[in-house]
């Protein structure tokens, strides 16, 4: 099961966008298959999270072993409603055994409760309000490519091709180390291309540098990645592609506000051959 398809990591994948909801719905659940198991009735919540939740993650399991976990995001608003009413379920359990009186604040104590565990509001404030503390600046990045305005000849390369597509219309290459964008490529033209955006892939380092060798060119502009940082650089930069970066010839002009996004600038032949023929 670790191993092999239907794969439990849809599952897995899953858990981690509220682990106090899964919880919940996984004891609630146990308590529903001791009820079927004594052939008595079960609410009617169950079937939506069979049909809207599980049902779903097992048939991902069975497309792909490791998903992202993006892909799971569908079971999380199915997950929230059988959580909380798994919760009223229980709460009514123990109302039964309070007086009248103390019913009210007891309900509403629990609601607050569950709704801390299962939505958890700390978390939900810093990520629709986290900026560029979590979120790429990509856009910065495509403004300014932008504000330089590329001349005819010039090359943009992005690492991160479907978001800079997105802002810049079109894109010229994307740059990826072929390890990590083998599943995202499809031969086209005898040449390599993503298949969402349809740019041609420089997949090595080796095919960067042939990029910068070719005479005909105007300028390089890379547009690096703010999506992966840490020990994820070297792995999406494989293939000789993080070695190149470091090469002088690489300018940093552009830092992006999440502190990440880089874009570099290699100069076009004839300009970095101009000042060279002016002292002579």
């Amino acid at each position: 099961m670790m191993v092999g398809l239907p794969s439990i990591w849809s599952f897995l994948r899953a858990v981690v966008y509220s682990p106090a909801a899964w919880l919940m719905v996984c004891l609630a659940m146990l308590q529903a298959l001791w009820r079927l198991a004594r052939r008595r009735r079960i609410p009617d919540y169950w079937l939506f999270f069979f049909l809207a939740a599980w049902l779903p993650l097992f048939g991902l399991g069975l497309f792909g072993w490791d998903v992202e976990v993006r892909y799971t995001e569908f079971a999380l608003l199915p997950l929230l409603l059988c959580a909380l009413a798994a919760s009223q379920e229980f709460s009514a359990v123990l109302m039964r055994r309070l007086s009248p009186t103390r019913v009210p604040a007891v309900r509403a104590l629990l609601a607050a409760g569950a709704a801390i565990l299962i939505v958890n509001p700390v978390s939900l404030a810093h990520t629709v309000n986290g900026g560029y503390s979590i979120h790429p600046d990509h856009k910065g990045a495509a403004e300014f490519i932008q504000s330089i305005h590329p001349r005819p000849g010039d090359v943009i390369v992005a690492e991160d091709a479907l978001q800079q597509t997105y802002y810049l219309g079109r894109i010229d290459y994307w740059l990826r180390g072929i390890s990590n964008s083998a599943q995202f490529v499809r031969m086209k033209g005898g040449e390599l291309r993503d298949i969402y955006t349809d740019a041609p892939l420089l997949g090595t380092g080796a095919a960067l540098m042939a990029l910068v060798e070719r005479r005909d060119r105007g300028a390089i502009y890379v547009i690096g990645t703010g999506e992966f940082r840490g020990d994820d650089l070297p792995l999406m930069r494989s293939d000789g592609i993080y070695e190149a970066l470091q090469r002088p010839i690489f300018v940093p002009v552009f830092l992006g506000r999440d502190g990440l996004t880089q874009v570099w600038k290699v100069a076009a032949p004839n300009d970095a051959a101009a000042p060279a023929d002016r002292r002579n």
